[in-house]
């Protein structure tokens, strides 16, 4: 995949979180302090949650060296 920013080629990889849930949340939403956004449960939960290791998996991730971005393609978790 092609950095949308420098062009250059972009590495496959993942995002692993120590934790169940990794919310989006809109603009807005984004706007408000973190505290706020970690108490609300309106955003929509993504990645492959593993409830007996307490953690998340996205594997559709990539990572551009270049740039130090990281952009991906996230599933919303089916529960």
């Amino acid at each position: 995949m092609k950095c949308p920013i420098c062009k250059n080629e972009m590495e496959k990889g993942g995002i692993f979180v120590n934790s169940i849930y990794v919310y989006w949340y809109n603009e807005d939403e984004l706007k408000e302090r973190s505290l706020f956004l970690k108490a609300r449960v309106n955003g929509e939960p993504i990645g492959k949650n593993n409830f007996l290791t307490n953690t998340t998996k996205i594997e559709t991730a990539y990572y551009c060296k270049n740039c130090k971005k990281v952009m991906g393609i996230f599933d919303v978790a089916d529960f």
